[in-house]
């Protein structure tokens, strides 16, 4: 999917990442664009995905990170960080004393 957007009067294109889980089609919504009021070639876009805000910088100036590249990095740990919160907490089993043992000794070494 492409979206297109104009910065600072040049064009700039932007692929959106498409991700595909349990057969549905997740995109990113762009919520807004921040402009830096000191650096004309810096755009900050704020996107949700799966309910979490990211942001991602345009620099506009034909040296940095793409814009892809941001989208499938922030998209990425927002999948990881949702998969971790699925898996079931385990309940300390042990003893306290042994727990705190073992970190004094830690801490020590």
């Amino acid at each position: 999917m492409m979206l297109f957007w104009k910065i600072g009067g040049r064009e700039l294109w932007q692929s959106v990442y498409i991700m595909f889980t349990e057969r549905k089609v997740m995109n990113a919504v762009l919520i807004g664009k921040v402009k830096d009021k000191y650096n004309a070639y810096r755009t900050d876009l704020v996107y949700e995905y799966r309910g979490k805000t990211y942001v991602i910088t345009a620099y506009d100036n034909g040296y940095s990170e793409s814009l892809r590249d941001q989208h499938k990095r922030e998209q990425a740990r927002i999948d990881r960080e949702l998969s971790e919160n699925q898996k079931p907490i385990q309940p300390y089993t042990g003893e306290i004393e042994k727990a705190l043992d073992e970190l004094f000794e830690y801490w020590e070494n």
